[in-house]
């Protein structure tokens, strides 16, 4: 990872930037960095006090020690704030337990009450696209019900954050969701009002 670090904060800078710009800025962000190991960096933060990333150490890549904190924080949430998981790798997965039974498990578990969705960024050479890798980041993504996307370099990257920031598909959920009981409520009112 730490080849891409600068390019990730540039990326992770730029999402924020635009999440803010539209209105994101009662987001709650939390941030879990991994390579074997996992730790949480922020845990349910406003925008405003999220826009430092520490170094990681060098390391392998366990995807499922980053689900694991990623589901401990989103278990401890006992809103029905929607959760969108971004996750970025820019290397193969090195063992631990099978990231898309983790991911089917936290959508059923967590896309009732919290809108579950997770996208995935596979970036650089380590996650080319048409590999395993990539293949399994897309395969992540799909059980998640979120896309994924590729970026081979720091502009690419950049341009992802900055789509997932702009484009989120939770943003269209909840208006859907908006939709549907202000049609039931229109529904209503008119059939109250005929009789």
């Amino acid at each position: 990872m730490s080849p891409h670090w600068s390019s990730l904060k540039t990326a992770y800078s730029g999402f924020l930037t635009q999440r803010n710009d539209d209105q994101g800025g009662d987001d709650l962000f939390t941030v879990v960095l991994f390579n074997n190991n996992a730790r949480p960096i922020y845990q349910r933060q406003r925008l405003v006090n999220t826009h430092n990333l520490p170094m990681l150490e060098a390391g392998g890549t366990t995807y499922s020690a980053g689900l694991k904190v990623a589901e401990q924080s989103i278990a401890a949430d006992g809103t029905a704030s929607s959760v969108v998981m971004i996750f970025m790798s820019d290397g193969a997965n090195c063992g631990g337990e099978d990231p898309v039974t983790l991911i089917r498990q936290l959508k059923q578990k967590y896309g009732g009450n919290h809108n579950f969705i997770c996208h995935t960024v596979g970036f650089g050479p380590g996650v080319a696209p048409g590999s395993a890798e990539a293949k399994l980041l897309a395969n992540m993504a799909s059980t998640g019900g979120g896309q994924t996307y590729s970026a081979k370099d720091a502009g690419q990257l950049k341009s992802v954050f900055g789509n997932i920031a702009a484009n989120s598909t939770t943003s269209d959920k909840l208006v859907q969701r908006f939709s549907e009981i202000l049609a039931r409520e229109i529904s209503v009112k008119i059939m109250v009002d005929y009789l």
